[in-house]
């Protein structure tokens, strides 16, 4: 088992997750109670319990607008805002890609959900390459047999990303550099550069990346890791080169 993944199946991170997969329940229970329609699927055994490394793949320039890399259900767009206790997130269990997109509701129901898709895919079925400069590409386009939460139905749904990384250590800007930097401002906008995005602080990352989950990140320490900005930057390509081995 790889340092990542051994830190992570058990101790803080794990009790953190256990937590979170316990909201994500009470959340699920609460649609069934009042009746609350949303789109709620899982392709494997749910609740899946969490206790491997997550990685959020995130936009380059990050707002809470445009936070999180493209998933398409059936060729809808899943949302890519930012909201507290949302993730679109990757790991890897038991050789099978997982993907987490979960996305509270909005306003009117904080403990409900506007979407929620669970679905794991064999690696072998997953083309992923990883550059000799570090870049990583994680894709598919794929079938998957879904269980609806509320009431049980089968519904085959096709599943399609293109998840990326790239080095960012070369492709971090200060937000002194950042004020006359036409695309950060494009972004940003010229007054008031907020960064939800990173614990670089005050820093923007210009490029897709894949952001360790903010309760693996509290761990870097225990997986070997001088400071947060050092997993930041090494953790990612030391995790998927592990277990994306040919």
């Amino acid at each position: 088992m790889c340092k990542i993944c051994d830190i992570a199946s058990s101790g803080p991170y794990a009790k953190k997750m256990e937590e979170w997969v316990l909201r994500d329940s009470a959340r699920v229970k609460k649609h069934k109670e009042e009746g609350i329609q949303a789109e709620l699927w899982s392709s494997i055994k749910w609740p899946l319990r969490m206790d491997f490394p997550i990685f959020e793949p995130r936009a380059p320039l990050a707002v809470p607008t445009n936070y999180f890399q493209m998933l398409s259900i059936n060729g809808e767009s899943q949302p890519k805002k930012w909201s507290h206790d949302s993730t679109r997130g990757i790991g890897i269990k038991s050789d099978r890609l997982v993907v987490v997109s979960k996305f509270p509701a909005k306003s009117g129901f904080e403990d409900t959900f506007q979407s929620y898709y669970l679905f794991t895919i064999p690696l072998a079925e997953v083309d992923a390459q990883i550059e000799p400069n570090g870049a990583i590409t994680i894709k598919a386009d794929k079938e998957i047999a879904f269980q609806s939460l509320l009431d049980s139905k089968i519904e085959k749904k096709q599943a399609r990303f293109t998840f990326s990384h790239k080095p960012i250590q070369n492709a971090i800007v200060s937000q002194e550099q950042a004020r006359t930097n036409s695309r950060v401002q494009e972004v940003y906008g010229k007054d008031g550069f907020s960064l939800p995005h990173s614990d670089i602080e005050n820093y923007f990352v210009t490029v897709p990346n894949f952001f360790p989950h903010p309760y693996l990140l509290d761990n870097y320490a225990d997986m070997g890791y001088a400071s947060r900005w050092d997993f930041q930057i090494s953790g990612p390509l030391d995790y998927f080169k592990e277990h994306l081995k040919k």
